[in-house]
């Protein structure tokens, strides 16, 4: 688990909730991808699909008390940006201790969160990536 997310609840507040799903496994820090939430079946590599579909439901838990859980969504959303292909979208599976491409496979999976997280914090910082990619799928006749 990245060293941001915490399981404690402060006993003095009752409302607040821990900002984590159980069961997800983070990629260990000292690997390129690091923080970013693994398949038990396949440590080593990340698929794309899932690990945003991971980090969806860590986003639905934010609340105005808590909001930890923007915190690994914000990180691999921050490493996801340089990995945005020529196409506008990303490999659909990474190496982790590398962070090269595993395969020739493509997910448009980071839009989703990208525009997740533009909607959470009301911000901007992704829309050069989110209008990249729309601009490209349209571009190649992609839905």
């Amino acid at each position: 688990m990245p060293p941001h997310i915490t399981t404690e609840v402060e006993q003095s507040d009752p409302v607040v909730q821990p900002a984590y799903v159980d069961g997800i496994e983070w990629t260990p820090p000292e690997w390129t991808l690091c923080g970013f939430p693994i398949d038990r079946g396949h440590p080593d590599w990340i698929c794309l699909d899932a690990a945003v579909r991971t980090l969806h439901q860590l986003a639905d838990t934010v609340t105005e008390i808590d909001s930890t859980a923007l915190g690994p969504a914000m990180h691999v959303a921050h490493m996801l940006v340089s990995r945005q292909s020529a196409d506008g979208r990303w490999p659909a599976a990474l190496y982790a201790r590398t962070g090269g491409a595993r395969g020739d496979g493509r997910s448009d999976a980071p839009i989703h969160l990208y525009r997740k997280l533009r909607e959470l914090l009301q911000t901007t910082e992704f829309d050069h990536v989110i209008a990249f990619a729309e601009k490209q799928s349209t571009r190649c006749g992609r839905p």
